[in-house]
């Protein structure tokens, strides 16, 4: 799974993102826009400019473009799915609750 990370840069005044993955006991760092893999083995000195995916001065921007794909996070996609499947049930109520009525007015 994709982590990223972001950083403001004083120096720079901005911001830096990191977009990584971990493959064992290693990080592999997307650069360049993510037109190169950088790999740190955990441990190792780096310099941050060596596994910067790239600056970003807009952060609002990134959101909306990341919005716009419909990306979800994991909470967000776990919860929608418990709404769905609550939802399923409510319906499988509504309709067992007339049929139990109807048993009820048989046994008077």
């Amino acid at each position: 799974m994709l982590k990223i990370k972001f950083n403001y840069d004083i120096g720079m005044m901005g911001h830096s993102m990191y977009v990584y993955y971990e493959n064992g006991k290693n990080k592999v760092f997307l650069v360049d826009g993510g037109s190169k893999e950088r790999t740190v083995v955990y441990g190792e000195a780096v310099d941050s400019s060596e596994i910067m995916f790239g600056r970003i001065e807009d952060l609002s921007a990134l959101a909306l473009a990341i919005k716009e794909m419909n990306v979800q996070l994991p909470d967000e996609s776990f919860t929608k799915g418990k709404l769905q499947a609550t939802e399923k049930h409510l319906e499988d109520m509504r309709a067992l609750v007339p049929k139990l009525r109807i048993k009820e007015q048989d046994n008077d």
